[in-house]
């Protein structure tokens, strides 16, 4: 079960003053998730035909044409722009979901790859009911999405 954000009435100026300053698409952060949620084949946006994050129910993972520079390699790219889809690695580890004001989904890379480090993506649902998983290259900045690589459920 998905669940919205509801936003408090003194956050509704916010929300209206970040709509009118060029947010990229109408969304909304998720509060409850469940793993059924985010199980499937996932992919970005602007990733070549061969990229594939795969969410499987027993927890597991595994992901393959994953670019070394979206937090795994050195150095990691500072904007969607950045990202290299031709310096890839296939991965493959487990997942665990986070509840909360804004759910979230980490993604435990493994470190003989990727030095430990585990990325988090909060979770989204768009105005068409799509159900996004975005990874933040810096300090998120919800009006500007140059840094923000968003992974949508494949529908193939």
């Amino acid at each position: 079960m998905l669940r919205l954000v509801q936003p408090m009435p003194w956050a509704l100026s916010i929300l209206l003053t970040v709509g009118l300053t060029g947010c990229a698409s109408e969304a909304n952060p998720v509060t409850e998730v469940t793993d059924a949620d985010v199980v499937g084949s996932w992919r970005a946006g602007d990733a070549p035909a061969d990229f594939e994050l795969v969410v499987l129910a027993d927890g597991t993972y595994h992901a393959e044409q994953w670019p070394l520079n979206l937090a795994c390699g050195v150095p990691q790219a500072k904007s969607a722009a950045d990202v290299s889809w031709d310096d890839t690695v296939s991965l493959e580890g487990r997942w665990v979901l986070h509840e909360g004001s804004g759910a979230s989904m980490t993604i435990f890379f493994p470190s003989e790859v990727c030095s430990g480090y585990s990325p988090s993506a909060s979770l989204f649902i768009e105005g068409d009911g799509r159900l996004t998983l975005n990874f933040y290259l810096e300090v998120p900045d919800f009006v500007d999405s140059t840094t923000t690589v968003v992974f949508y459920r494949d529908s193939r």
